[in-house]
């Protein structure tokens, strides 16, 4: 049996134990929020990188694509992207095979859009991964970025009210300003662009009036598990020209 410690040897000793403590703590953190960064290009896909990690940290995401890769041929998109997370989950970096998979099931699909190694729009390559999974599991896959918009239109001349739901809507489209004030925020963005009443000239279906002025007003009917804002950073000009904004 050891003798007991003095005082101060005791100090000394817990002391030493905090220290050791706080190292394997330290250690195990380190290890635990080990993950790789970033994916190595298989060209200029940029696009298809940052579309396929912003994806993966959406967990409702990662749970659809779990739920439903067992049930998936070995070149469905779905298939290529559970070996991702599964490279996720073990710490490990992603390999170059993997995103070629994900790459190569996405061109089965859309050969047009994603054939050879060009720059693609990063959202279109968003909407299309989910079309992808809708078309592999049309009956197992639940959309977690999917919600339903009721958009009412209201007759300036006899009041009356047109109710339309529009579904399947994966993200919500805001074209940024030209010049982007200190106080303007995605809320406001909202609320000003998207949420904010418009007028429009359209045929009423109450007093039959033609091209009569209508109020029209947006609101969410479903809520996404994940919402999506897609910033538009370019501005189009016919035919085939595009500016960026400074925002």
């Amino acid at each position: 049996i050891a003798p007991p410690l003095t005082t101060d040897a005791a100090i000394e000793e817990d002391e030493k134990e905090k220290k050791s403590t706080k190292a394997n703590n330290i250690v195990k953190t380190a290890v635990v929020c080990k993950a790789p960064i970033g994916f190595s290009n298989l060209g200029n896909t940029c696009y298809l990188n940052a579309t396929i990690q912003c994806m993966l940290n959406v967990p409702a995401f990662v749970h659809e694509i779990q739920k439903n890769a067992e049930n998936s041929k070995e070149t469905s998109v779905t298939r290529a992207l559970s070996e991702i997370v599964k490279q996720g989950e073990n710490k490990e970096s992603v390999t170059l095979t993997s995103l070629a998979r994900v790459k190569s099931a996405l061109e089965c699909h859309f050969p047009s859009v994603f054939a050879g190694t060009n720059q693609q729009d990063a959202h279109e390559c968003f909407v299309r991964i989910l079309e992808a999974l809708e078309l592999e599991h049309p009956d197992s896959y639940e959309c977690p970025f999917s919600f339903n918009v009721s958009v009412e239109m209201r007759c300036k001349n006899c009041k009356h009210k047109t109710l339309i739901e529009e579904g399947g809507n994966v993200d919500i489209g805001l074209d940024l300003p030209s010049s982007c004030p200190e106080e303007l925020s995605i809320e406001r963005l909202l609320t000003v662009r998207y949420f904010k009443a418009e007028r429009i000239h359209k045929n009423c279906d109450g007093c039959g009036e033609k091209d009569v002025v209508h109020g029209l007003r947006r609101r969410l009917l479903t809520h996404p598990k994940a919402l999506v804002i897609h910033l538009k950073r370019f501005v189009f000009h016919a035919p085939t020209t595009t500016t960026k904004t400074s925002s």
